[in-house]
């Protein structure tokens, strides 16, 4: 029997974080170990539970949700963090990759996207969409 991938979800909305849950759950090799939408809480949470994946939603105004992928990433450098966003622009992409994230997707493709990426980065791949692919890339090459 294969084992489970253990996810750990932090979004600051109900609703949204319900159906992220349950699109996870409709796949029998992930389990669904914590969620919670306080992300000043989601640290202690996300080390005490030790997820293989935490999923953390970045559609909230500004960068401020990176911290936490940053602080998960040193603290917790084997667990993969795969986040969700509004947008692939280089604003946005770029400091994902630089927070310590091994994979984003636009939420408005998560109900055809987030297994297949929670797939990627339980295989120690990345997930990124074809545009932020681009943007990374054209970063790497001008810098």
């Amino acid at each position: 029997m294969r084992e489970l991938t253990r996810i750990f979800v932090v979004d600051t909305h109900e609703q949204a974080r319900e159906e992220i849950t349950r699109l996870l759950k409709s796949d029998e090799s992930i389990d669904v170990v914590g969620e919670t939408s306080d992300a000043k809480q989601a640290f202690d949470l996300i080390v005490d539970a030790s997820p293989d994946i935490v999923i953390r939603d970045l559609t909230e105004p500004g960068l401020n949700g990176l911290d936490l992928v940053r602080r998960i990433h040193h603290a917790k450098p084997d667990c993969r963090i795969l986040t969700l966003t509004l947008h692939n622009d280089e604003a946005y992409i770029v400091p994902i990759v630089q927070a310590g994230a091994s994979g984003s997707i636009v939420k408005d493709y998560m109900t055809t996207r987030l297994i297949p990426a929670v797939n990627s980065l339980a295989r120690g791949d990345v997930y990124f969409g074809q545009i932020a692919l681009k943007t990374l890339a054209e970063n790497l090459a001008n810098n």
